[in-house]
Order: structure tokens, then C-alpha cells, then sequence
């Protein structure tokens, strides 16, 4: 009898693992697609940060002052972008620890 519910507790925590390892794994991969994201994200966004050119579609009859509004609008727009997705990847970056003590946890019983 003793045998049987050990089994069955045994059989029970290996599921829980398996479901575990398969969250903990989807959280890593969306991390890692937030990352890429972040990262193309920021290529693209690099140049008119380093650099205060116009964009390649601006039309020529517009004053710099406006032009430049237009430029420091879209830089706060793609800051802000980064920042979220950045919080994004600490926030998976934390799910993905708890998972992994959990996962260590229910190894162990």
C-alpha cells in the first residue's frame, strides 16, 4: 500500500515537472523573442539617437523646429518602447528563476 502511494505521488510529481519544464522553457523562448526585439528595436533606433539627421521621408517644406519636434516625439516613442520591453525581459527573467526553483524543488521530492 505504502508502495502504491508512493508511486502514485512519484507519477504525480513527474507530470507537475514535465508541465514545469515545458512553462519554463515557453518563458525562455519568449525572453529570448523580447531580447531580439529589444535588440532590433534598438539597431533601428541607434542611428537617429547618436545622430540628429532627418528621416529619409521628411518632405523639405517643413521648418527645422518642426522637424526636430517630429524627431524628439518618435525618440521619446522608441524610448519608451525599449524601456517597456526591457522591463518585460526582467519581469520573464524573474518568472523564469521562480520556475526553475520549482522545478529544482520537485525534483527533489
Amino acid at each position: 500500500m505504502a508502495g502504491d502511494s508512493a508511486a502514485t505521488k512519484i507519477v504525480a510529481l513527474s507530470k507537475k515537472v514535465r508541465e514545469l519544464s515545458s512553462q519554463l522553457e515557453l518563458e525562455r523562448t519568449r525572453v529570448q523573442q523580447l531580447k531580439n526585439k529589444a535588440t532590433v528595436f534598438s539597431s533601428e533606433v541607434s542611428p537617429y539617437i547618436q545622430k540628429e539627421k532627418p528621416f529619409p521621408h521628411q518632405d523639405h517644406q517643413r521648418s527645422p523646429q518642426t522637424d526636430k519636434k517630429a524627431l524628439n516625439e518618435k525618440l521619446q516613442q522608441a524610448q519608451s518602447k525599449a524601456a517597456e520591453y526591457r522591463n518585460q525581459c526582467e519581469m520573464l527573467k524573474k518568472d523564469i528563476k521562480i520556475a526553475q526553483k520549482v522545478e529544482f524543488i520537485m525534483y527533489l521530492l
